[in-house]
């Protein structure tokens, strides 16, 4: 929404600053849908216009991999995808990690079908594709280079001039695209990265320790595909390999290649690996292919056995509304979704985590407190508490959307406790967050100081969260004795 305004007043400048560390694409994209439908949740629609654009390139992907000679192949690869839970959990945030997915979706079909890029548009449009997906984030190249090198290698017959100079003009539109946002924010991308390369508290911090080496493998197995799907797409990518099936080696080394470079920064997110998903479609749906091509009953009813197990654990992820631990005649849920993996096992200690909630996150009645509390348009607000349902963006969109100008911001690592009176209004909580965010320290030093030491802040008012967590409204005392 901040976009959307910024769009109007002509400030083209300040936008491509204004996102700082993620680079800007989605939140233009995000704005300029916002001032065509000027609804509160309009981006989650954009979101879920991404996800059906994904769902469409995956379809044509495969086509251009196998042809369409192998029956439903297509279609099937796009029904497994839409069932893993990274891809239907994240078309309900306006998180840039699914477009960014379906952009290099788009670019590897371009890429797939350029004739080993000796087609100048389609080649022209897989770069323009990879383009975008670089200024989704910053780490999309990492899924480039084996596509690139896969293509002109299985065209390495009819490789000609044509080819290089079609991908030197390829490398130029990266180039060309993406240098000016860089260029104005690498202080401002090294400065996160210092930050984020320190990881947050649950991630491991000896980058080749067999902890850390194994973190991806959890985190794949457990939030991207569920421990189920991840058994099944070894299983599948093994029998591609040893089969010697076409394209087999392309996604081991696609996959491979993402999981290297990741594996070298210490914070790690399953998110960060989501474009390899589309790797995993085709390899789970290329196995049941197989089988249904030996034995149509056997490969049916396993294919039909899969289904029906990922529709159930769908529904469960999407609707279930058990509290905060796994009744023990369901505990067989937990051992699918997250296996032996007891350091990710949310299905047990948190089964809603991913739930439709139909409980109040108080956003909107801090929100209106803040408005009464403050009696005018401004206000400096600091948030020293994040949570999924409560936190800063939460409030931020709240008050573009019905057009205050709070400056409204997340605690930084390392805030400064004598900064804190540059604020109006600070939010706290003795308990403000997952403990595995990087700024967890941080929010707690800055409740603690309020409640212990400070004598510029008073505490005005108390929110109890559906988790039971009491956040807390400190208001400046200047500010109270101006009302």
């Amino acid at each position: 929404m901040l976009y959307a305004y910024k769009i109007k007043e002509g400030s083209f400048k300040e936008l491509l600053t204004l996102s700082g560390y993620y680079p800007p694409l989605l939140h233009l994209a995000g704005g300029l849908f916002f001032m065509i439908f000027p609804k509160f949740n309009s981006q989650l629609w954009l979101i879920f216009f991404f996800y059906l654009l994904l769902l469409v390139f995956t379809y044509k992907l495969t086509i251009s991999l196998y042809g369409k000679e192998v029956n439903n192949l297509s279609l099937l690869t796009c029904l497994i995808l839409s069932l893993f839970p990274q891809i239907y959990t994240q078309t309900r945030v306006f998180l840039i990690d699914l477009m960014m997915t379906m952009l290099l979706a788009g670019g590897l079909y371009f890429l797939h079908t350029s004739n080993g890029l000796k087609s100048t548009g389609r080649s022209l449009a897989a770069f323009t594709f990879f383009s975008l997906a670089q200024l989704s984030k910053w780490y999309a190249f990492i899924f480039m280079p084996v596509p690139i090198i896969y293509e002109l290698i299985r065209n390495k017959a009819n490789f000609s001039r044509k080819a290089v100079v079609n991908l030197l003009s390829g490398i130029a539109v990266i180039l060309v695209l993406n240098l000016p946002w860089y260029y104005l924010n690498y202080k401002s991308i090294l400065y996160y990265f210092g930050f984020f390369q320190k990881g947050e508290s649950i991630d491991p911090q000896s980058l080749f320790s067999l902890d850390a080496l194994s973190e991806y493998i959890r985190l794949v197995s457990v939030y991207e595909l569920y421990f189920v799907n991840f058994i099944i797409m070894l299983v599948g990518l093994a029998y591609l390999l040893v089969k010697k099936e076409t394209h087999s080696k392309y996604y081991l080394f696609s996959i491979l290649l993402p999981f290297f470079i990741m594996n070298l920064i210490v914070n790690k997110d399953s998110r960060f690996l989501m474009p390899l998903l589309l790797y995993f479609a085709v390899i789970i749906s290329k196995l049941f292919i197989n089988i249904i091509q030996r034995s149509r009953l056997a490969g049916s009813s396993l294919l039909i056995l899969y289904l029906t197990v990922n529709i159930t654990l769908y529904i469960f992820t999407s609707f279930n509304q058990l509290g905060y631990e796994l009744p023990e005649n369901l505990m067989f849920i937990s051992y699918l979704i997250s296996g032996p993996v007891k350091k990710y096992n949310w299905a047990r200690w948190n089964p809603t985590e991913f739930s439709y909630r139909t409980d109040s996150w108080e956003v909107d009645n801090v929100y209106n407190y803040i408005k009464e509390l403050t009696g005018k348009n401004s206000a400096k607000i600091l948030f020293a508490v994040d949570y999924p349902y409560f936190n800063s963006v939460n409030f931020n969109s709240l008050q573009i959307y019905e057009k205050y100008s709070y400056d409204v911001r997340l605690t930084m690592p390392g805030e400064k406790l004598e900064d804190l009176t540059n604020f109006d209004i600070i939010l706290t909580a003795d308990k403000p967050g997952p403990e595995s965010i990087f700024i967890y320290s941080d929010m707690i030093r800055i409740n603690k100081f309020l409640k212990e030491e400070s004598t510029d802040f008073t505490d005005v008012k108390t929110f109890t969260l559906p988790n039971n967590v009491n956040v807390y409204v400190y208001q400046r005392l200047d500010l109270e004795n101006t009302q």
